[in-house]
C-alpha cells in the first residue's frame, strides 16, 4: 500500500510541478510585457517537431526585449530554488512519516525542475532562450555554468532525499 502512495505522490508532483513551472512563465510575461491570454499544456507532448514536458502558449501585448525575455525565461528557478531549500530543511529536520515523505517527493520535484531546465539540451528550451542575447563564446561558458550549478543543486537535494528516507 505504501508504494501505492508513492507512485500517486510521484505523478500528481509532476503535474503540480509543470503547473508551478507554466505558471511562473505566465506571472513573469504579465509583470513585464503584459498578458492577455494563455493556455497551459501540462502533459508531454511534441509541439513544431519538439518534445515538451509541459508548455503554455500565451497572447502578449508587445515582444520582450532581450533583459526581459531572460526574466521570463529564468522564471521556474524561483520557485525551484525555494523548494530546494525547503526540502533541504525538511529533509534535515523532520522526523520520518507518510506525510513528510510525500512532502519530501513533492518538494524533490523542483530539484528535479530545475536540475532538468538546467540541462539546456533543446534549442526551445528556456536556459538555452535566456542566454540566446550573449555573445556565443560567453553563451557556451554561460550554458556550462547553469548546468554545473544546476547539478550542485540537484545532487545537494537528492542528497537531503536520500538522507531523509534513510535516517
Amino acid at each position: 500500500m505504501t508504494y501505492v502512495y508513492y507512485i500517486v505522490t510521484t505523478i500528481t508532483t509532476f503535474f503540480a510541478w509543470a503547473y508551478i513551472h507554466e505558471m511562473a512563465h505566465v506571472v513573469a510575461y504579465k509583470r513585464t510585457v503584459g498578458l492577455s491570454s494563455y493556455k497551459l499544456f501540462l502533459w508531454p507532448h511534441i509541439y513544431d517537431n519538439h518534445f515538451y514536458f509541459a508548455r503554455v502558449m500565451s497572447t502578449i501585448s508587445r515582444q520582450p526585449t532581450n533583459s526581459e525575455q531572460v526574466k521570463i525565461s529564468l522564471a521556474p528557478r524561483y520557485p525551484d530554488t525555494v523548494a530546494v531549500g525547503a526540502l533541504v530543511l525538511v529533509s534535515v529536520l523532520m522526523p520520518y512519516s507518510m506525510l513528510t515523505s510525500i512532502i519530501v517527493i513533492f518538494l524533490f520535484g523542483g530539484a528535479l525542475d530545475m536540475f532538468v531546465g538546467c540541462l539546456g539540451t533543446s534549442s526551445k528550451s528556456d536556459l538555452k532562450i535566456a542566454l540566446w542575447p550573449l555573445p556565443p563564446n560567453l553563451r557556451l561558458v554561460v550554458l556550462w555554468l547553469y548546468r554545473y550549478l544546476g547539478l550542485f543543486v540537484f545532487v545537494g537535494g537528492s542528497a537531503a532525499g536520500v538522507y531523509f528516507f534513510t535516517k
